[in-house]
Parts: structure tokens; sequence; C-alpha cells
């Protein structure tokens, strides 16, 4: 999920006519007074986060940009309002030609403030989740050694559901899934890589289905599954586990 993303949101998203900056405008939403920084964009299948983009939206003190891969693009105003919306003005370049005056996007809060949600045009299963980017270490090989708890969840709903078997990352860069009795399948089997801060499982053998090279992406302490289909995490267990 990359920049082009973004691109068909703005060109496509339905547009509204919005009050004008110099025009009074409701108090910021109180769990969200601050937005001056960095924001992720993450991707949502039935509020769940399957996915993740390279794209941010920095705010700063009146206006905000997009910054992806091929750099960042100065954008026009924002308002953040007191009933849960924020108000996202694109810089006129970014806007379709039928677009009205002073068109915005216009993005949800959730109830604490800590992130917003853009809906994807025709994607009625997926939306875009803004996240306040935090620093933290780049994924290594040596970083993810370890054995992991393999969680799915069901998309659209609270369940969840662990597998019957740990993954276990070797230094040596293979993997292998433990359990009682011993696994035999061809996808049990096989070596891990590390790359662009992301983690991949390549299998002994081809394999269809979610052992077709998964990828996971670093997200808050845990490895997610980069998939639009399949949420499915990694947790670390203890190092003595």
């Amino acid at each position: 999920m990359r920049t082009h993303l973004l691109a068909a949101l703005l060109a496509l998203a339905p547009l509204l006519p919005a009050q004008a900056p110099g025009q009074a405008t409701p108090a910021p939403q109180k769990a969200a007074p601050d937005l001056k920084g960095t924001w992720r964009a993450y991707v949502t299948t039935q509020g769940v986060v399957t996915g993740r983009t390279d794209v941010r939206y920095v705010f700063g003190d009146l206006g905000w940009a997009i910054r992806d891969a091929t750099g960042a693009r100065p954008q026009d105003w924002y308002r953040a309002l007191d009933d849960g919306k924020l108000l996202l003005r694109p810089a006129a370049d970014a806007l379709p030609p039928d677009a009205p005056p002073e068109a915005v996007l216009t993005a949800t809060f959730e109830p604490d403030g800590k992130a917003f949600t853009l809906a994807m045009p025709g994607q009625a299963l997926h939306a875009l989740r803004f996240e306040r980017e935090e620093t933290r270490p780049q994924l290594t090989a040596a970083a993810v050694a370890g054995r992991y708890r393999v969680e799915q969840r069901r998309l659209g709903g609270d369940e969840r559901r662990d597998a019957d078997f740990t993954l276990c990352l070797q230094t040596n860069g293979t993997y292998r899934l433990e359990r009682v009795p011993p696994m035999t399948q061809p996808y049990a089997t096989g070596r891990y890589a590390v790359r662009d801060d992301a983690l991949t499982l390549t299998p002994s053998a081809p394999a269809a289905g979610f052992w077709d090279n998964p990828t996971f992406f670093p997200y808050h302490g845990l490895l997610v599954h980069d998939s639009r289909h399949l949420a499915i995490r990694l947790h670390p267990l203890p190092k003595d586990e």
C-alpha cells in the first residue's frame, strides 16, 4: 500500500464545503488539542490494522503536508473540531477540477484522540488510520530472533485465536514451527529475512495461502501480517519460555 493510495483518496474522496480559515470555527477537540507533528497512515480492514503505508501527514501550527518516499508536498489548512471531526484542506493542485470552493477532506478522531480515520472511496471494508509516529529502533534480524505466539483475529469482531504452534526465529536466519508432536508440513521450516523494516518468512518448499512468503511489520511491540484479508499478529514470548 503505497503513495498511489493517497493520490486516489485525494482525487476521489467526498469533498465537502467548509468554513474558510478566516471565519469563526468551533473550538478544537479536547481529546486532541495539538496535532503538531508527524502521523503515519496504516490500512485497516473492518476496523483492524492489517497494513501500513509510507505516507505521513505532517501538521504545523496552521498548515499540513503529505510526506512519502518522493518527498513532502505542502497542503493548505486544517481544523480539529469539538465534534470529533478533522477538516483537511488539500492544496489547490491536489483537488479534482470539479471540486467545490473551499472543499475539504473530513476525517474522524477516535474517542481518545490518539488516531483519526479517513474513509477510502469505493472501499467499504478498508480505511486509513493515522497514528502519531513514534521514534523506535529499526527492525533488524538480530532483534527479531526469538519465539512468538501466533494470533489470528476475526476481521470485524473481537474474536481471537492462537495457533497450536510457536514460531521460532533462530539466530542463523532460519525459522521453524514448534509443536508436540512435531510438524512435518513443508512450510514448518524455512528462512527469514529483514528488509525495509519488515520481516519476511520464506518456507523451505513453495506454499500457498498464508505461507506464501508472508511479510510482517512492527506495530506497538508486535509484528503484524501485511495483508488486507487476514489479521495475524506475532507476539514475542519471554526468552525463558
